[in-house]
């Protein structure tokens, strides 16, 4: 009969051990997702509010050179902003459509392996502004941030995350 009651503790321990680890298990991998959505969150709102300041801080800047109908001077401008390497694609529109200035970047991130990029999505939306000189439209100007420092970012918060729930 002692033993029967004894038997009955350990099961009872051992459920009790197991619930308890089942549930910190679920809730160490709960905050995780929860931080990697957040952060990815975070990150991507951060592509989009940078491309549009871009928009329009460059639409500004443009606007004198392309009233001007200075093309060599409106290229540079938008040279120095696109050689930073923060951005995937900078075009300048004229008032027609046609695209006279096209300054373009693949996808490429260091560091980063392949199929993190294919599995956490981020996506750069195109932003634009006009150029504008006084009541006249001159052109628009379209700014998309690469996504790759935002990759970068968000892969090694997740490697030291992982390294903290680890220990």
């Amino acid at each position: 009969m002692q033993d029967k009651i004894q038997n009955k503790g350990r099961s009872l321990q051992q459920a009790l051990l197991g619930f308890v680890g089942a549930l910190l298990i679920s809730l160490l991998v709960g905050s995780f997702m929860l931080n990697i959505t957040v952060t990815r969150e975070y990150l991507q709102n951060q592509l989009d509010s940078q491309a549009q300041d871009a928009a329009t801080s460059l639409g500004l800047s443009l606007s004198s050179s392309i009233d001007a109908r200075d093309q060599v001077s409106a290229s540079r401008m938008i040279d120095a902003i696109f050689d930073s390497g923060d951005y995937r694609k900078i075009v300048f529109f004229d008032i027609n459509g046609a695209a006279l200035v096209i300054r373009n970047q693949s996808l490429t991130t260091q560091g980063v392996p392949r199929w993190f990029i294919d599995s956490i999505s981020l996506t750069s939306a195109a932003k634009s502004a006009q150029v504008v000189s006084g009541w006249s439209q001159l052109g628009t100007i379209v700014v998309e941030r690469h996504p790759g420092y935002a990759y970068i970012e968000l892969w090694e918060i997740i490697k030291k995350q992982l390294m903290w729930f680890g220990l």
